[in-house]
């Protein structure tokens, strides 16, 4: 019967001492007073993640490789947004002359012009042009204002 008893009170007790953790989970108050939803992450640079809001309760969330996030798209996610995001447009979709045979997804520099990058996806190269005045850096595969690589 002590048995019992106490084994119903480390039960108790464990589950009283769980209780203040569990409710810490959810402290992050992004969702707070929002309407279910999905939401882009509001930190700057974050632009891959985004949050899924239910009953004031997120879920944070990452695109996949090469893409960010756009309500536009179902999932929350495209390729355009990821390049907005980090400085540049498509400059060309055709046929570049920029072989992406052997290489892994990413973007690469352009040895002719530093304001143009190529991407590599599946095999396949599409050139970007930076927004004005920025310029193609390799060591943070985004469009800077460092020209040091010119």
């Amino acid at each position: 019967m002590y048995m019992g008893i106490a084994t119903t009170l480390l039960v108790i007790v464990i589950n009283i001492g769980l209780l203040p953790a569990a409710s810490q989970a959810n402290s992050d108050p992004f969702c707070s007073g929002k309407d279910d939803g999905i939401y882009a992450d509001p930190f700057p640079g974050m632009c891959e993640w985004y949050y899924n809001c239910v009953s004031g309760v997120p879920a944070h969330h990452r695109c996949q490789s090469y893409y960010a996030f756009d309500a536009n798209y179902n999932p929350p996610c495209s390729q355009a947004e990821f390049l907005e995001c980090k400085g540049a447009q498509v400059a060309a979709q055709v046929s570049t002359g920029f072989s992406c045979s052997g290489k892994a997804n990413g973007f690469y520099e352009n040895p002719d012009d530093c304001e143009k990058f190529y991407q590599c996806y599946g095999g396949v190269s599409t050139l970007h042009l930076c927004i004005s005045g920025l310029y193609f850096n390799p060591v943070t595969s985004s469009c800077d204002t460092d020209n040091s690589n010119c």
